[in-house]
């Protein structure tokens, strides 16, 4: 019996990865199609919305690609002015950062590939409070 529950359980991590490749190639070929990818160090305004994508690391070192709707923000640091990404989840792009909100903190530094609309997106009312 114990076989049979183990083939099982092959067969359902088979069926969780095959629907994890179909999303994310779904998710990418949107992307391809009405985004442009940003470089990390790019000048982009306050209140550009982007979509910031990184690996999360499951159990048995199983990695997941998870995509985060993001609006940048700038502010002042000892060496200038730093960019940095506030969380703006939406129904398209429901995922939350791991750092927000129950981390206390609400923004972070951009640290994986960016992706903004063709025709730019902008939430200029969300704010980045200290």
């Amino acid at each position: 019996m114990e076989g049979k529950q183990i083939t099982m359980l092959d067969d359902i991590d088979r069926l969780d990865e095959t629907h994890y490749r179909m999303k994310v190639a779904e998710i990418r070929g949107k992307l391809e199609t009405e985004y442009r990818q940003m470089k990390l160090r790019e000048d982009a305004p306050d209140g550009l919305v982007v979509i910031e994508e990184h690996t999360r690391y499951l159990r048995n070192n199983v990695q997941r690609r998870v995509f985060y709707r993001l609006v940048v923000g700038h502010h002042m640091t000892v060496g200038g002015m730093m960019m940095h990404l506030i969380s703006a989840p939406s129904e398209e792009w429901p995922d939350e950062p791991s750092w927000q909100p129950w981390h206390g903190c609400k923004w972070n530094y951009p640290s994986g590939q960016m992706w903004t609309r063709n025709e730019p997106e902008y939430e200029p009312e969300v704010k980045w409070d200290e």
